[in-house]
């Protein structure tokens, strides 16, 4: 069976109703919006009450009403060699109005074909004869769908003949098939903006995982569906306000079931679900906002011991690389942290100043730069941190014992200079990179200029680094601490 949300292959059962099967847990949380009005009632609904009767979904117009399944009687009309099955549609819809028919085989949302088509019954006057729109519409849709349907519903499984015109054989709805018939509700005369961003294949987008997940990566590639809560913000997404500044606008949703997470929103911090990047990442950045004094600070529930492991896509529904938002971590935490510290401690009157300089460097042009040098860096410098091959760097007939972490990259007046310490080189010693700055891009070139140079680094000063000639309100003036243990890498 194919997953309802993507139409990939489906390995995982929904436990509520066991028949919906999922290719990923994300997939199951992108279909639950559609999926939870009908998951309960579907075991209810396995015996047929005659061997004439068909499972069928109702869309009762009803003030109040939810999408139901209902029994159908199914009449065989056909002849020798043309079988044709009818609809007991009056039982259903009753017998005072003219009924429409409409046919279809395709998920227009995910531009997937179907196995078997879907048959929608109504009344062919809902425009005219009835004053509200149909409220199970509603409630399955979620509010997408732009086409006013008024009036009761049905649909059914449907395998029409061959040239489309008439019904073969009527066959019974499941769940995933529900699924199929809710995205064409959503889909039918559709032209909004944000309809066209919900429709197509998947996005590539990362899960940040926290300190409790014994992950090998913090950062996991996640292919998520278009039609995923995350992407709205009514459903638990978040904004994360300086993504939106170096236009980058990113969505962050809490994972809720993360283990020890599950049902305990509100119980005290547990340092186990503690991300400092992302603590950073959401920090308040809105000087003129109505909470001012929230600059530079992160809401309480981003804080250390309420960060579970967290969905990460584009606003827009561009490809996220998760190199791209590592980058945007160490921004956040290198480049951007100390100037918010610093707004904190003076009075209001150089409050603004000191916003301002924070701000400067929120911006699309920085962050550009910023994420080339970054790149560069990454490239010929070290290795990359989703495969790492210990060995690969060590020096010519020796192991590689440890390795550091790379922390940042910092900007100075002249240089960019990496936070990262080499491999002990044949003297002893450990080495840090120095990169020039940039001096100009060339539209050939696949990479910025920016040439290495590297200096002796003097292990007796017990891994603490600080850059030269920067004046001392510059947000470059950091220092790099010795490395506490959990950032030293055991590659023995």
């Amino acid at each position: 069976m194919r997953c309802p949300s993507c139409h990939d292959p489906g390995t995982l059962v929904c436990l509520g109703c066991k028949n919906s099967r999922y290719c990923s847990a994300v997939c199951q949380q992108a279909d639950w919006q559609i999926h939870r009005h009908l998951c309960k009632s579907f075991q209810s609904f396995q015996e047929r009450p005659s061997p004439e009767m068909r499972r069928v979904v109702f869309f009762s117009d009803r003030a109040g009403a939810k999408p139901e399944f209902r029994w159908l009687a199914v009449k065989d009309i056909g002849e020798p060699g043309e079988p044709s099955e009818w609809p007991d549609w009056k039982s259903i819809l009753g017998g005072n109005l003219t009924p429409s028919m409409f046919a279809f085989n395709e998920n227009r949302i995910i531009h997937a074909k179907l196995d078997t088509s879907i048959t929608m019954m109504y009344d062919d006057n809902f425009m005219y004869d009835y004053d509200d729109q149909n409220p199970a519409v509603i409630a399955a849709t979620n509010r997408k769908t732009m086409r006013a349907w008024r009036g009761p519903i049905f649909a059914f499984s449907t395998k029409m003949n061959e040239d489309f015109s008439d019904i073969a054989g009527i066959g019974d709805m499941d769940l995933h098939q529900y699924t199929d018939l809710v995205a064409w509700l959503i889909y039918h005369g559709n032209t909004s903006t944000a309809h066209e961003l919900r429709t197509g294949t998947k996005v590539q987008g990362a899960m940040m995982h926290c300190s409790s997940e014994q992950s090998e990566a913090k950062i996991e590639t996640i292919m998520v569906p278009r039609m995923h809560p995350i992407f709205e913000v009514e459903h638990g997404a978040e904004v994360c306000g300086i993504s939106e500044n170096i236009g980058m606008p990113l969505l962050l949703r809490k994972d809720r079931k993360t283990p020890k997470f599950i049902g305990e929103l509100h119980r005290p911090a547990d340092p186990s679900h503690s991300n400092s990047t992302l603590t950073a990442m959401m920090t308040s950045c809105d000087p003129d906002g109505p909470h001012q004094m929230n600059f530079g600070l992160t809401p309480r529930h981003w804080q250390g011991g309420q960060v579970p492991d967290t969905l990460i896509v584009r606003q827009d529904r561009e490809d996220l690389d998760p190199h791209v938002l590592q980058a945007f971590g160490d921004y956040c935490e290198v480049v951007l942290q100390p100037g918010f510290k610093r707004t904190a401690w003076p009075w209001k009157e150089a409050f603004a100043s000191l916003a301002a300089e924070v701000l400067e460097n929120m911006e699309s042009e920085k962050w550009s730069s910023y994420l080339a040098t970054w790149k560069s860096l990454r490239e010929e410098v070290r290795p990359d941190p989703m495969q790492v091959d210990p060995q690969a760097a060590a020096p010519e007939g020796r192991s590689l014992r440890s390795q550091s972490k790379r922390k940042s990259v910092h900007f100075t007046d002249n240089d960019v200079y990496a936070g990262e310490m080499e491999p002990a080189g044949v003297d002893g010693k450990k080495q840090r990179v120095v990169y020039q700055r940039p001096t100009g891009y060339d539209e050939d070139d696949e990479e910025p200029d920016v040439k290495p140079k590297v200096e002796p680094f003097d292990a007796e000063m017990d891994g603490t680094m600080k850059v030269e000639d920067v004046d001392e309100g510059s947000d470059a003036n950091m220092k790099m601490e010795p490395s506490e243990d959990n950032d030293e890498m055991d590659t023995t």
